[in-house]
Parts: structure tokens; C-alpha cells; sequence
């Protein structure tokens, strides 16, 4: 009798640890992605494994279209050089014009960059009847200046459209296109070239019926003859002329709606 009580009680222990072996097998299934459990909760071997993402391989795809560069026109070629062979493939010498169109190459390059210098001589006179000396005065164009319009528009567009600081202008007119420019001379630029778009806009939003303060409000008349803000004249006229070309669009579409 003692036997079989003992055998019944290993029976229902083993049943027991069974389902405990069961419930504790399905707890250590779950993870944050079967079960509500958080993230933070899952073990070091049921973390998500990273997707190896393909990279693609660089360069042109079969199949693709090429993109060739198209050669410039002949007329835009400033020099040319023939190449005749001297032998053919097999060794021969013995070769004979062809009606075939010649292979072309085009090889470009940027040469140094010379600024044109105009020097006015203003030949000095003496008066036979007083005895003074007298020379002819400067074109109204050239006083009280000694830069072109060109170097004025290289300014513009390094300091204004570019966003460039007026120390790396500064190098890029002195070491790319050889201007003898110092810093002082580039801020007096950037006064002027400020005074003279700022005008001509103010005159282009005259004649359009616009008033010119709605847009220059951020704009003191005075800032011009201080070389201290030299270096927001240019970008704030780009600024303005972007917000005057907006504003007249609009006024544009407005008429053609009425």
C-alpha cells in the first residue's frame, strides 16, 4: 500500500512540473514582438537583428542611356590641331586621304586670366599767353573711380548671389583674376554697387505703380556712405530684388485674373 501512495504522489509531482516547465517555456518565448512586453525587456539572443540593407553598386546600370558631353560648335573652338597617322594598324605605310568624317576631341582649358588695364595719360600743357599749366579732365565714366564694370559684376556676384565673405572674394579677384584689391577697396565696391542696383530698382518699382519703401524698409539710405556695413549692402539688394520680382509677379496675375 505504501508503494502505490509513493508511485500515485511521483505521478501528479511529474504532471505539476510538466505544466510548470510549459508555462516557464512559453514565458521565455514571449519578446517584445509576440507579446506586449517592452523592448527593453527582451533577452540578448531575441533582440531584432539588423537588416543588412543592399548597397547598390556604383557607376551606370546596363541598359541605360549614355550621357555624353556634348562637344561645343566649331565656332566656339579657338584652336585646332590635325593629327595625321603615319601607319596603319597592320604596319603599312601606305596610306591615302578618306571621305570619313575626322574623330573630334575637345580639350578645355581655362588660360590665366589677364584684367585689361586702360591708363588715361593726361598730357599736361603751358599756356603761351599766362604761362599756366593746363590738362584735359577725365571722362565723367571713369572719375572718381578705377574699376569697371566688370570687376563691379564679379564683386556682385561673389558677394551677393554667391553669399561669399569679402576676405575669400578678396582672393579670388586678386588670385584668379589678378585685380590688385585690398579689403578697404572691395567694401567701397559693395557701398556703391549697393547705391547704384538699389536705385535702378527703386526706379523699376516707380514705373510699375509699386512703392518702393514697402520693400526697402530694412534699407537706411545712410548705410551707403558706411563702410562698416558694406558687407550686407550687396545681399540685402539681392534680398529686395527677389521681393520686388515676387510682388510683381503677383501684380502681374492679379491684372490677368481682373
Amino acid at each position: 500500500m505504501y508503494k502505490d501512495t509513493y508511485i500515485e504522489q511521483l505521478e501528479k509531482q511529474i504532471i505539476e512540473l510538466k505544466k510548470r516547465i510549459e508555462e516557464l517555456e512559453r514565458l521565455l518565448g514571449m519578446n517584445s514582438r509576440n507579446s506586449s512586453k517592452p523592448p527593453s525587456s527582451d533577452l540578448p539572443k531575441t533582440l531584432a537583428k539588423p537588416t543588412k540593407q543592399r548597397r547598390k553598386k556604383r557607376g551606370a546600370k546596363k541598359g541605360h542611356q549614355p550621357h555624353l558631353r556634348e562637344l561645343l560648335p566649331p565656332e566656339k573652338v579657338t584652336k585646332r590641331i590635325k593629327l595625321e597617322p603615319k601607319e596603319c594598324t597592320c604596319g603599312s605605310e601606305s596610306l591615302e586621304p578618306s571621305d570619313q568624317e575626322p574623330l573630334r576631341h575637345q580639350f578645355i582649358d581655362v588660360p590665366p586670366i589677364v584684367p585689361e588695364v586702360i591708363e588715361y595719360l593726361q598730357l599736361v600743357y603751358r599756356c603761351k599767353d599766362c604761362g599756366e599749366f593746363v590738362y584735359a579732365p577725365l571722362p565723367d565714366e571713369v572719375k572718381r573711380t578705377y574699376f569697371g564694370p566688370g570687376v563691379f559684376s564679379l564683386v556682385g556676384i561673389l558677394t551677393g548671389d554667391l553669399n561669399t565673405s569679402k576676405r575669400k572674394a578678396l582672393a579670388i579677384m586678386n588670385e584668379v583674376f589678378s585685380v590688385p584689391m585690398s579689403l578697404g577697396g572691395l567694401s567701397v565696391l559693395c557701398v556703391r554697387l549697393f547705391c547704384g542696383v538699389s536705385a535702378v530698382l527703386a526706379h523699376r518699382a516707380n514705373a510699375a505703380g509699386v512703392m518702393w519703401s514697402e520693400f526697402s524698409r530694412c534699407v537706411r539710405p545712410a548705410a551707403c556712405k558706411s563702410e562698416a556695413l558694406s558687407h550686407i549692402c550687396v545681399k540685402r539688394v539681392v534680398a529686395i530684388r527677389k521681393v520686388f520680382l515676387f510682388h510683381n509677379k503677383n501684380r502681374e496675375q492679379l491684372n490677368k485674373t481682373a
